[in-house]
């Protein structure tokens, strides 16, 4: 991510700073929508990722000087929709099983001139197929594919 893009909101986070009712809410229409994706991607669950959105956003707004600026805003934000969903995961007694007693998953040799996405798939089978999951791996598999966060 380069400088720019780092400080793309910077002006409406000073206002946030100043308590600026118009600076929040243009964050909030900025935000909203990505981030209650990200929370519904690890939870599944429309009410959960609504609370989980607002608490957010109370908390970053009421927050804000520990905004450091080291990164985005957004990024800043994702972490603590990320923080809130996995707490409330674990809170639904989330299991997180080891992948390693699963004996009917392998490694395989991946053909990286493959698409990673088969043709004909739609964002909804794989929103579908994600529900499929155990919750621990669609977690860790929902913030490493399209968080692009480590998994380990």
């Amino acid at each position: 991510m380069n400088p720019t893009e780092i400080h793309i909101h910077d002006h409406l986070v000073e206002g946030c700073r100043k308590g600026e009712r118009s600076a929040q809410f243009e964050l909030y229409r900025l935000y909203a929508k990505a981030m209650y994706n990200v929370s519904y991607r690890i939870l599944l669950n429309r009410e959960e990722s609504e609370d989980i959105l607002q608490e957010a956003f109370t908390e970053a707004f009421i927050g804000i000087d520990k905004f450091r600026g080291d990164s985005s805003f957004g990024s800043w934000l994702k972490r603590i929709v990320v923080n809130k969903s996995i707490n409330a995961a674990k809170k639904r007694k989330m299991v997180f099983a080891d992948l390693n007693d699963h004996t009917e998953f392998r490694d395989e040799e991946v053909n990286e001139s493959e698409s990673a996405v088969p043709d004909g798939c739609t964002a909804e089978m794989i929103k579908e197929n994600l529900s499929l999951l155990p919750d621990g791996f669609r977690l860790v598999f929902s913030l490493y594919m399209l968080e692009d966060w480590s998994h380990k």
